[in-house]
C-alpha cells in the first residue's frame, strides 16, 4: 500500500501521503458507533458518538433526526470530526452504554440541538471529571496529557 501510495512532501498533490497517514495515528485508534435515542417529543434521533480508543476521550457526536441514510451519516461524521473512516470496537459500544445509564436515561431532550448541547455537556464531563478504572483511576484528560 504504502509503495503504490507513498508520495513525497514535493509531489504538488494535496492532503498527507499514506507514510505521513500512518506516522500520525500511530498513537491513536478511534471507534465510531451510532444508536438511536427518543427525544420528549417522541422523534427520534440518530447519534454517531466517537472515542479514541487509547486515551479514552469522547472526540466528538453527531447528531441527526429521524432515519438515515448515506448522506446523513457522512454528515454526521464530519460534525464529529472524524478525518478518517474508523471500525467500531468493544470500546465505543461499552462507550454508548456509559452514555445511555449515565446521562440520556436520566435527562430529557426536546431537540437535536438541545440533545446536542447536552452531549457536548456530558462529553465535557466525560474527558474531563470522570475516573475510569482502565486507567488507573485518572481522567481520559489526565490520561491524554490534555
Amino acid at each position: 500500500m504504502l509503495a503504490k501510495h507513498y508520495r513525497s512532501d514535493n509531489s504538488g498533490t494535496s492532503g498527507p501521503s499514506w507514510l505521513t497517514f500512518i506516522a500520525q495515528a500511530k498513537d491513536s485508534l478511534w471507534s465510531v458507533d451510532l444508536f438511536r435515542c427518543e427525544s420528549i417529543l417522541l422523534h427520534s434521533h440518530w447519534v454517531l458518538v466517537v472515542i479514541d480508543v487509547v486515551t479514552r476521550l469522547i472526540i466528538g457526536f453527531g447528531i441527526e433526526r429521524g432515519a438515515i441514510d448515506g448522506m446523513p451519516v457522512c454528515r454526521m461524521f464530519n460534525h464529529a470530526s472524524v478525518p478518517y473512516a474508523p471500525v467500531s470496537h468493544p470500546f465505543v459500544e461499552r462507550l454508548i452504554g456509559t452514555i445511555r445509564r449515565e446521562y440520556l436515561d436520566r435527562v430529557l431532550f426536546w431537540n437535536a440541538v438541545d440533545l446536542e448541547r447536552k452531549l457536548e455537556t456530558f462529553r465535557d464531563y466525560y474527558n474531563g471529571h470522570r475516573v475510569h478504572r482502565a486507567i488507573a483511576g485518572l481522567t481520559a484528560a489526565q490520561f491524554a496529557g490534555a
